[in-house]
């Protein structure tokens, strides 16, 4: 697994780690937690579970809005139309 290491005082990003979870606790300093997943830099620092649930969530709503937006300017575009009947068409081969 890989996590992003941060200091617990400051919540600065310290580093980053890749073990199994079993080994996280050994590979941790004193003053030291970590999250998985690999957060380059970062608008705020990770200050707890929640933060990076929140930070996640956003990423999704993100790309919904994007997705939405696409879908917006499908209709006035044959191109990004047809990009988009692709996706739709990949999207149903991959539910079987």
């Amino acid at each position: 697994m890989n996590y992003t290491i941060y200091n617990i005082e400051t919540g600065a990003i310290a580093g980053y780690l890749s073990c199994e979870e079993s080994q996280l606790a050994v590979n941790l300093q004193k003053g030291f937690r970590a999250v998985e997943g690999h957060f380059e830099t970062i608008s705020e620092p990770i200050r707890d579970a929640d933060s990076n649930a929140a930070r996640y969530r956003i990423l999704e709503l993100e790309k919904q809005q994007a997705r939405r937006i696409r879908e917006i300017l499908a209709k006035d575009d044959d191109r990004l139309g047809a990009i988009d009947a692709e996706i739709s068409m990949l999207r149903e081969r991959l539910k079987g």
